[in-house]
């Protein structure tokens, strides 16, 4: 009960309840009968919030036909069920609405993958639609929806969106038109919170796994200054989530991953694995500062209270 009550106020409502039981929902995928309730609970949520969305915005949605791309993403869960490119979006668009993004960047979430998904497919093409989407939409929120499939490619690179040094402005593989694009550090922010929320809607309900939320903490901590409050609590949530993972166990996953499969690593991978690697990788160290913080009775071990009590601002992560 305490779990489900994060915000210790003594009662359960209805919120708290919801995000405890998606987090725990498991599925096989199609073949399994509970998951799709659990799916089909979440539906009716989304159906909910779809009420106070702007209708000219749903319309547009409709016009550009994103309910018939099926979405494909990580979990069965989420790409089972008969999940479309529109639930995503508009799944995404809530969850920015709730973490208090501004409204033109709640719109961005809404179209985000619109120019190109994670798996290089485009629901439209961009150079036909830029003109129609700035006019329709406005040019800060097109902007936006352009960029983000560079700034979503450029999340492993030591230089790119969730890794580069914070405060100025970044230059990443511009995926769409080739060369490179700039992004303003005045926007930066706002695509971290994009790529926090493309990827808190697909992992939310089936993130049980301590090595795989490690990874996605270290991926995304080193920006946490510039994220949302709701953006940061997701971030907290895999640390939490990541308790009794080690960074060379993220290590080996992905290793494993590639040799399962008979391939080589390739040299992006590399790079970003690199961070990863004892004895000199960032994160190495992170996890030793981290730990050391945590570690608040000084036995050596870190337990589950003491971890899921650390201060991450008391940290040097950053560095």
């Amino acid at each position: 009960m305490k779990e489900i009550d994060t915000d210790g106020s003594g009662d359960i409502d209805a919120e708290e309840f919801y995000q405890w039981m998606v987090v725990n929902a498991k599925s096989d995928g199609m073949g399994n009968e509970e998951g799709g309730k659990h799916i089909k609970l979440r539906e009716e949520r989304l159906e909910v919030g779809k009420e106070g969305m702007p209708q000219h915005l749903m319309d547009l949605l409709e016009e550009l036909g994103v309910g018939a791309v099926v979405q494909k993403v990580t979990h069965p869960l989420h790409s089972a069920f008969g999940r479309t490119l529109y639930d995503h979006f508009v799944s995404c668009y809530l969850i920015s609405k709730e973490w208090g993004n501004p409204d033109f960047v709640a719109v961005a979430n809404l179209f985000h993958a619109l120019y190109q998904r994670g798996d290089g497919m485009q629901a439209v093409s961009f150079k036909e639609y830029r003109p129609i989407l700035q006019e329709k939409l406005g040019e800060d929120v097109e902007q936006l929806i352009y960029l983000f499939p560079s700034s979503h490619k450029s999340a492993l690179l030591a230089d790119g969106l969730l890794m580069a040094p914070l405060g100025e402005d970044i230059e990443v593989p511009n995926v769409l038109e080739g060369g490179m694009v700039t992004i303003p550090k005045e926007l930066r922010g706002y695509l971290v919170d994009m790529e926090v929320i493309n990827s808190h809607d697909q992992h939310v309900l089936e993130n049980s796994d301590p090595v795989h939320n490690l990874w996605s903490f270290y991926q995304h901590v080193t920006v946490l200054p510039i994220m949302s409050e709701g953006a940061k609590e997701s971030i907290v949530e895999y640390q939490k989530r990541s308790q009794g993972a080690t960074v060379a166990d993220v290590l080996a996953w992905h290793e494993g991953r590639f040799k399962d499969a008979d391939q080589e690593i390739p040299e992006l991978w590399k790079h970003h694995l690199d961070l990863f690697r004892a004895p000199a990788g960032k994160f190495v160290c992170a996890e030793q500062n981290l730990n050391k913080l945590a570690d608040k009775d000084g036995d050596g071990n870190v337990d589950w209270e003491e971890w899921t009590s650390v201060n991450l601002e008391e940290c040097d992560i950053f560095a």
